[in-house]
C-alpha cells in the first residue's frame, strides 16, 4: 500500500487536536481526505454515547486521532482494491438505504401527523383506570371459523374445551384464559369489546390486528385501586400515541395500496402478518423513492458512512484473520513483558466503623 500521508499534529491544548477549535479546523489529511475537529468529535460521541468528556486530555485526543487515521487508511485501501463493489457490501448498503428512507417517510407521514390532547388522556383515565376484567379468548384464522365456534357456544358448547380444541392462540392450553386485563395491555379492538361486556357475556367475531378473528368471553370484572392521574398521565399518553401511530400507519399503507400495484409474493408457509409487513415495506420504499428521499443530503451522507464502515469491517476482518501468532512468539512476548502480567499484592482487611475518634 502506497501511503501519501500528511498529518498535522500540534502538541498543545490550543493546537489542532483541541476540541475547542473551529468545527471545520483540519486535524489530519490522509491522501487528500481530511479529518476536522467536527469529524473527530462526532465520531467519538457516536462510539461513546456522547461522553465527550472522555476526550479531555491531549494524549487521549491524539490516541483517538491516530486510530481514526488508521481506519481511514484501511477504508481507502478497501476502496482501492474494489471492496466497495463487493456484492455483500452492495446488498447491505442497499438495505441500509431502504431502511433510512422508510424511516424518514414514516416520520413524515405518521409521527408528524399524530397528536394526543389532554382531554383524550383524561377521558381514558376516567373510563378505564381502576377497572379490570378477566378474559378468555378463542382465536381463529378466519371469520367463518369464529362464527362456527360462536354457533357451538350458543348450542351450549363449553368455552374452555372449544378453546383447547380450536384456538390457535398460546392461551389454548389454558382453556383460552388471558387473565386479568387492564386498559392498554391488549389489541385496542379486543379492549373495545371486552370493556363493553358484562361478566359472563360472549362477543361476536372480532377482527384483530394480525388479520385473524377471535371470540371473547368476560369471566369476571374487578375494581382496582385507582392511581392518581399525575402518576399515570404519561403512561396513558404513550399508549395513545402508539395506538394512533399504528392506526395512521395502517391508513397510510391503505392509501399506498391504491396508488401502487405491487405483488405481495405470498409464501404459503409465511404467517399472514409477516407477508403484510413485506408488502408494506415494498410500498413504503416505492413512495420514499418517488419523493426523492434517497437524494436528500443527510441520507446520502449517512449511506456513505455506512458503506465506508462496511468496507472497513470487511478488510479489517481479512487482515486480522490473516495474522497468526505462534506459541514461541507468545512465550517470547511474555518473557519480555512480564511486568504487564504481574498482579499487585493483595491483603485481607477487617474494620470496625465508629462515629468518633475517641470511640476508635
Amino acid at each position: 500500500m502506497k501511503l501519501l500521508l500528511g498529518i498535522l499534529l500540534l502538541l498543545n491544548l490550543t493546537g489542532c487536536t483541541s476540541l475547542s477549535g473551529g468545527r471545520k479546523q483540519v486535524v489530519a489529511r490522509i491522501n487528500g481526505e481530511t479529518i476536522t475537529v467536527q469529524d473527530l468529535k462526532g465520531r467519538f460521541e457516536n462510539r461513546h454515547s456522547g461522553h465527550l468528556a472522555l476526550l479531555e486530555s491531549e494524549t487521549d485526543r491524539l490516541r483517538f486521532l491516530n486510530a481514526e487515521i488508521n481506519k481511514v487508511l484501511i477504508v481507502q485501501e478497501g476502496y482501492r482494491i474494489g471492496l466497495d463493489k463487493d456484492p455483500g457490501i452492495i446488498r447491505e448498503t442497499d438495505q441500509y438505504r431502504t431502511g433510512r428512507i422508510i424511516d424518514r417517510l414514516y416520520n413524515d407521514e405518521v409521527n408528524k401527523k399524530i397528536t394526543v390532547s389532554d382531554p383524550e388522556i383524561e377521558e381514558i383515565y376516567s373510563r378505564f383506570y381502576g377497572r379490570a376484567v378477566k378474559v378468555s379468548l378463542i382465536l381463529l384464522k378466519t371469520e367463518k371459523g369464529a362464527e362456527e365456534v360462536l354457533e357451538e357456544l350458543k348450542k351450549g358448547g363449553n368455552f374452555s374445551e372449544l378453546a383447547r380444541e380450536k384456538s390457535i392462540d398460546s392461551s389454548a392450553s389454558r382453556g383460552g384464559m388471558l387473565g386479568l386485563i387492564r386498559w392498554g395491555t391488549l389489541d385496542p379492538e379486543i379492549e373495545k369489546v371486552v370493556f363493553s361486556l358484562s361478566s359472563g357475556d360472549v362477543s361476536g367475531p372480532v377482527k384483530v390486528r394480525s388479520g385473524y378473528y377471535c371470540v371473547l368471553r368476560v369471566d369476571e370484572e374487578e375494581n382496582l385501586e385507582k392511581k392518581d392521574f399525575s402518576k399515570v398521565k404519561n403512561e396513558i399518553k404513550r399508549i395513545l400515541k402508539l395506538r394512533k401511530a399504528n392506526q395512521r400507519y395502517k391508513e397510510f399503507i391503505d392509501e399506498l395500496k391504491k396508488k401502487y400495484v405491487v405483488s405481495s409474493d405470498k409464501d404459503p408457509l409465511m404467517p399472514r402478518h409477516s407477508s403484510d409487513i413485506v408488502l408494506a415495506r415494498k410500498l413504503l420504499k416505492l413512495e420514499a423513492l418517488k419523493r426523492g428521499y434517497d437524494k436528500l443530503p443527510d441520507i446520502i451522507a449517512s449511506v456513505r458512512r455506512f458503506k465506508r464502515e462496511a468496507v472497513y469491517e470487511k478488510l479489517y476482518k481479512e487482515i486480522v484473520e490473516g495474522v497468526h501468532v505462534t506459541k514461541n512468539e507468545t512465550e517470547a512476548y511474555y518473557e519480555s513483558h512480564k511486568n504487564e502480567f504481574r498482579e499487585p499484592d493483595r491483603v485481607k482487611i477487617r474494620h470496625i466503623l465508629v462515629s468518633t475518634k475517641k470511640e476508635a
